[in-house]
């Protein structure tokens, strides 16, 4: 079993579990005899789907970085997917426990940190304290069953995974080495394109997520890899609720890396400035991940003959394959961005805690656009990413050496 495999079923039995002590307090809301002991089993439940989910992420940070010194290039490979299922986890918890503890009337008094985020108490979703009414668990509820059955499917039924793939190679059984290098010098600039437009599409959803979130850039990008400070809140399902938004942002923390916050933060501000116009230049995009110097070096890879046409014909499927992989890592980032979103929403209920919890949704949406990056430059192998997968431009130089 892959290590993605084994975190998209412990995702999908976590949010199962939590979806089922969610329903048994939603139906015992209008029930006191009922409702302490549902709301029991629903904070151990959502206590030990954390817990499970904080030993996947020991797990992402070894693959990530190679630290265990066991781990095989597929599972180095699928690192990344790892994490960003894992986050989508951690946010269906997110999700549930907010809007539990928006239901049981939960106003989360605090001492709240100084605020220097300039997002008001409207925050993400509006103002006013939490209402003592169901409408956000039911609301939760229904989005964390979507998003399980999403899971489970391989997050392949989403629109931006299922909308790009890069066309097949043509075949060069009579061209010899000149009509293979010709179709992988096609497949690899078209699939650098679709690496493009797929970075394009997650970073301008989640750099407008954390716009909306939190008005100053700095705010929440000096928040990621940070703990999140909150003050004393008395709520436990508002505790559980930001313990599983900190879990999100480690996380997440893990795949960036802080050598890429150190040195990219201008690049990622520049993303997060485009996005007020819900439009991320595909351009500044095509600079930010490597894709012009990946295809540049394509390109001289390829000039000349002699290349022998079964080796390049094999780089041309596995320069494709590159692309379909992308696609679904780009679809689960999608699915991270929509479930933060949810969050966002229904944490707006605790308007005495919202600077600190729209500064900590904020920094989750700024990883999303700093991982995009950083796999996008991976799967172009531009030289800026991680080094998880052997990219476009990796592809070609070894099939010509």
């Amino acid at each position: 079993m892959s290590p993605a495999n084994a975190t998209q079923i412990f995702v999908v039995s976590t949010a199962q579990d939590v979806l089922a002590a969610g329903h048994e307090l939603r139906n015992a809301l209008d029930n006191p005899a009922h409702r302490a002991a549902a709301a029991d089993r629903l904070a151990l439940v959502a206590e030990a789907a954390l817990g499970g989910l904080d030993d996947l992420a020991v797990r992402n940070f070894e693959a990530v970085e190679g630290g265990a010194g066991g781990e095989t290039p597929e599972e180095r490979e699928t690192a990344a997917d790892e994490v960003l299922t894992g986050t989508v986890g951690d946010l269906n918890v997110a999700q549930v426990t907010f809007a539990a503890g928006a239901a049981l009337g939960e106003g989360g008094e605090a001492e709240p940190a100084p605020d220097t985020s300039g997002a008001s108490p409207g925050g993400v979703a509006g103002t006013g304290p939490a209402p003592d009414t169901a409408a956000p668990l039911d609301q939760a509820l229904r989005l964390v069953r979507e998003s399980a059955e999403a899971v489970a499917t391989g997050m392949n039924s989403g629109p931006t995974a299922a909308a790009w793939s890069t066309p097949p190679t043509p075949p060069a059984a009579s061209g010899g080495s000149a009509v293979s290098a010709s179709a992988l010098r096609q497949q690899a600039s078209a699939t650098l394109d679709g690496l493009v437009a797929q970075v394009s599409d997650v970073a301008t959803g989640a750099a407008s997520l954390a716009r909306k979130a939190v008005p100053v850039f700095d705010a929440a990008w000096e928040q990621i890899g940070k703990v999140v400070r909150v003050g004393q809140i008395v709520g436990r399902f508002v505790r559980l609720g930001l313990r599983a938004v900190e879990a999100a942002l480690n996380r997440l923390y893990t795949l960036v890396h802080a050598d890429f916050l150190r040195t990219a933060r201008d690049k990622v501000h520049a993303i997060w400035e485009n996005a007020r116009d819900d439009a991320t230049t595909p351009a500044m995009i095509r600079v930010v991940i490597g894709a012009d110097a990946a295809e540049q070096g394509v390109g001289r890879a390829l000039t000349g003959d002699g290349f022998h046409p079964d080796r390049l014909d094999l780089a041309a499927g596995r320069v494709r394959e590159l692309g379909s992989q992308f696609g679904r890592l780009m679809g689960v980032a999608q699915a991270v961005v929509g479930a933060l979103a949810a969050v966002g929403v229904v944490s707006a209920i605790f308007h005495l805690v919202l600077p600190q919890v729209a500064i900590a949704i904020g920094a989750i949406a700024l990883a999303v656009v700093a991982a995009s990056v950083v796999l996008g430059s991976d799967y172009a192998d531009s030289g800026t990413g991680r080094g998880l997968v052997r990219g476009v431009h990796g592809t070609v130089l070894d099939a010509v050496r």
